[in-house]
């Protein structure tokens, strides 16, 4: 078993701490998922959707979206329904966090994709989109967010929620006056 500590002054170059190990320090303190009421999809004109300007933490890293961004759903299938989804995605080999549209496969009855998790890839899903057959846009009514869902995104939180300093506070003054 091996022990790890930080942060340190390096003294002679032995404190490296490395962008997975600040990684792991962050994910002890913040949980993943976006921020509340950050990131939703919403309907655009035609065949877009727009992702809400906002942030995120996937897995101890940090994700900023500083204006809406528009992304495109490929055309519907002629005579399938098909579901997509939009995730942020986490890839440490390209060490990037995007948002994207994860194309479903169109069927009678049409299941959304699965987000993926791996080694390399951690997806939050923040929406799923219904594309009926022939359908040349995208209605809100045809996107259904899933922030809320733990399971596949789920909001932030911090370790440390709240501490009750006026009970500690009470406590001290009593303690002073006595």
């Amino acid at each position: 078993m091996s022990e790890s500590s930080g942060f340190f002054v390096s003294q002679g170059g032995d404190r490296k701490y490395t962008p997975d190990w600040l990684a792991k320090y962050i994910k002890a303190l913040v949980t993943t998922g976006v921020y509340k009421d950050e990131c939703g999809v919403s309907a655009g004109t035609g065949m877009t959707v727009s992702v809400a300007a906002g942030r995120a933490w996937i897995e101890g890293y940090l994700y900023l979206l500083d204006t809406a961004k528009t992304l495109t759903i490929s055309n519907a299938d002629a005579s399938n329904e098909r579901k997509d989804i939009v995730v942020l995605r986490l890839d440490l080999t390209a060490r990037t966090i995007t948002v994207q549209v994860v194309t479903g496969t169109p069927a009678a009855q049409p299941v959304a994709p699965a987000i993926t998790r791996n080694a390399d890839v951690y997806e939050l899903e923040l929406a799923e989109i219904s594309v009926p057959a022939g359908t040349s846009s995208i209605t809100q009514a045809l996107i259904t967010d899933k922030r809320l869902d733990d399971t596949v995104c789920g909001i932030t939180v911090s370790a440390v929620q709240h501490i009750p300093t006026a009970s500690y506070l009470e406590q001290m003054l009593a303690a002073f006056n006595d």
